[in-house]
């Protein structure tokens, strides 16, 4: 176990993993990682990328698909990692959201060939790829409290 500590220790040390900064560096990374897999989706499958996307298919946990658990993984990362950077993160979360939500928006109205997962249960989002929840949100928060408290009280990692 005290191995274990001193790696974790050397990473977290090595990549400055104490800083915020390192935190919304990556999740810049991810965002425009999103950016180029929209792009390389639409470029292959056009207005029929809801449907081609794999990570659109329901997982068959309440009806949501892997973008829901991209989430939870992604902030409990940075839970884990960086637990006194809460508020920073869970806000750039909702304004990522707000954005999905406006993009969403304009980009159904352009589009109808999409699939519709009221029609079809195999997948989460329908016409617009780009679609902001409050679901989201809530998995967000929830990812980064386990991944704090993880890190927090499992690992005595001092916090706040």
């Amino acid at each position: 176990m005290e191995n274990n500590e001193g790696i974790l220790d050397f990473l977290k040390n090595y990549f400055q993993i104490n800083d915020c900064i390192t935190g919304y560096k990556v999740i810049i990374l991810v965002g425009l990682v999103l950016f180029i897999y929209s792009k390389c989706l639409n470029y292959k499958f056009k207005d029929q990328r809801s449907k081609f996307d794999p990570m659109n298919r329901n997982i068959g946990i309440y009806n949501n698909s892997a973008w829901v658990a991209s989430h939870f993984i992604l902030y409990f990362v940075l839970g884990f990692m960086f637990p006194y950077c809460a508020r920073g993160f869970l806000t750039v979360g909702v304004i990522w959201e707000i954005f999905e939500s406006i993009i969403g928006y304009y980009k159904s109205k352009v589009s109808d060939t999409e699939c519709s997962p009221e029609k079809d249960n195999k997948y989460q989002y329908g016409k617009s790829w780009w679609t902001g929840t409050i679901k989201d949100i809530f998995v967000n928060a929830v990812g980064f409290l386990c991944g704090a408290l993880i890190s927090v009280y499992v690992l005595k990692k001092k916090c706040c």
